[in-house]
């Protein structure tokens, strides 16, 4: 195995792949422009990344502080599904630690890292190219329609907005 391939299976990207994918997911179903995304993303990463760190340092495990970090990620934006399969594969690493008579940290994390790092890869690819062909990613000025001058015939419509009104 390459030098890359052991570094991308040892270090948990899969919570910030999975925020990011969220995010891209929530603004390809909004009408906002595309420069809108970029604060709420690194906002977010920010979060997600001090949340998994400080996880991380309380269980002294890197993997299992990622894979924490993406239940409590998964179960606080909603995703049930996301946040079940985690707590499955939770179960059954520890399970069969037991079995084997090892303590949490100790467990081969490792290997579920690396898959899990490779689902998030995938899972960012699918949901950017859903975007991409939903033409969510294409800047404002070709996604909206072609402005021209206005038609003189047509009627002058004014909107009145009262002061802090929603």
């Amino acid at each position: 195995m390459t030098d890359v391939g052991r570094r991308f299976g040892s270090v948990p990207i899969y919570p910030a792949l999975a925020f990011v994918a969220w995010i891209v997911k929530l603004y390809a179903n909004s009408t906002g422009s595309l420069p809108a995304l970029v604060r709420p993303m690194l906002v977010g990463l920010v979060i997600v990344v001090a949340l998994q760190l400080v996880i991380t340092a309380i269980t002294r495990n890197r993997h299992l502080g990622a894979t924490l970090t993406v239940v409590l990620f998964a179960t606080v934006v909603g995703l049930p599904y996301t946040a079940l399969l985690l707590c499955c594969v939770l179960i059954g690493v520890t399970a069969l630690g037991i079995t084997k008579r090892r303590d949490i940290a100790s467990l081969p994390w490792a290997p579920f890292t690396r898959l899990l790092n490779i689902v998030g890869v995938a899972t960012l690819a699918i949901v950017l190219v859903n975007a991409a062909q939903a033409g969510a990613l294409t800047p404002v000025a070709e996604r909206g329609t072609v402005r021209g001058p206005a038609d003189p015939s047509l009627p002058d419509i004014y909107l009145v907005l009262l002061d802090a009104y929603p």
